[in-house]
């Protein structure tokens, strides 16, 4: 635990961000209410919607409620994961690191009343108490190489980080693929695409170029290279100990240790 809190804190300096539950009412434009669904005018990204539901062979005979439709509505999320095998078969894995604003994310345990100020102060999370220790509830989970729409990777967009080579490698038949349902009680007819692929040494050198280069000029801040980093299976393992990986990557991560 000791080890893994230090590497965190060591790889982690420069990601901050907290999320706060405000009045849906206060959500500025373009997000809003039409007759029919909660959403953004642009259509973009997803909407809550009503349905209404008429089950067969269950204790209630019908109902309505809320759910989200990701958008565009039937277009897949696209989730990958790039694996590496080093010369001495340590498995290794490339991960993402993101804040969201809904995210129960990576916990970092102050040292002292000083650092907890700190942190607190660079907007790093909230303030909780865990099994009587002050933490820091931070934004912050690890995710796959990449997590995006597959309209994002359909029409390149330069936002996405190693769309280039991630473009290349489905061009080149690389990934593996699997389709992966979502939950039906809160999402509406919503699926991900997981794909996963190992490779080898050519590949991983052009990965951490295309990293090490950063986004392009016209996608300038989007991400940052040091939002990435490969880390050995055991170190993956800690990660999910501590639940700091999120579901989509700690699925990927099984699919190809699983598969090769």
């Amino acid at each position: 635990m000791a080890a893994c809190d230090a590497y965190i804190r060591s790889r982690l300096p420069h990601i901050s961000g907290r999320g706060e539950v405000i009045d849906l009412a206060l959500v500025g434009p373009p997000w809003g209410y039409t007759d029919e669904h909660y959403g953004r005018t642009d259509n973009r990204f997803f909407r809550l919607i009503g349905v209404r539901f008429n089950p067969g062979g269950r204790e209630v005979k019908s109902w309505s409620q809320p759910i989200l439709q990701a958008l565009p509505a039937n277009v897949p999320d696209f989730v990958a994961l790039i694996a590496h095998r080093r010369p001495d078969g340590t498995r290794e894995f490339l991960l993402h690191i993101a804040a969201e604003p809904g995210n129960e994310g990576i916990l970092l345990f102050p040292n002292d009343s000083a650092e907890r100020d700190r942190l607190l102060a660079e907007n790093r999370g909230e303030l909780i108490t865990v099994n009587g220790h002050e933490a820091i509830r931070s934004s912050v989970l690890a995710r796959p190489s990449v997590q995006t729409s597959q309209g994002n990777v359909d029409s390149h967009n330069l936002r996405v980080p190693l769309i280039g080579l991630v473009r290349e490698m489905l061009d080149h038949g690389l990934f593996q693929m699997r389709a992966q349902p979502q939950d039906g009680g809160r999402h509406f007819r919503k699926t991900v695409h997981e794909h996963w692929v190992w490779v080898d040494d050519a590949w991983r050198a052009r990965v951490d170029e295309a990293i090490l280069a950063g986004p392009p000029e016209n996608a300038k801040n989007a991400w940052s290279p040091e939002d990435f980093l490969w880390v050995t299976e055991e170190v993956f393992n800690h990660l999910e100990d501590r639940a700091a990986a999120n579901a989509f990557l700690v699925s990927l991560v099984g699919r190809a240790i699983r598969r090769g």
